[in-house]
């Protein structure tokens, strides 16, 4: 995942376009970010879908090998936890493709 400011969406739309690029989808949500002892969870209501807990990781994980990641991945889902909250493990929820399947059932 790569982040990169934009200061001009409409800009940015035109240049995807021209570049070729097909609108699949808009995720619509309204995010609230909570913040403890250096840990970010940012509470997320998705329009489509409904409510989702994201664990706000600021690490790269360039250069990082597989199992350097699942260890990371581990720990967060263990601090998580901690928290009393539930993590469905078997999903990893990108809100794009979600709503992408959501809408082909449709």
């Amino acid at each position: 995942k790569i982040n990169i400011n934009c200061e001009d969406l409409l800009e940015a739309e035109k240049l995807f376009e021209n570049l070729g690029f097909e609108l699949l989808t808009i995720v619509k949500y309204k995010v609230k970010v909570y913040e403890k002892d250096g840990i970010e969870l940012a509470f997320q209501n998705v329009e489509g879908l409904g409510s989702m807990i994201e664990y706000e990781n600021e690490e790269d994980f360039k250069n990082k090998t597989l199992l350097e990641i699942q260890e990371a991945k581990q720990k967060m889902e263990e601090k998580i936890e901690s928290f009393g909250l539930l993590i469905e493990k078997e999903r990893d929820v990108k809100k794009a493709k979600e709503l992408i399947e959501k809408s082909i059932k449709d």
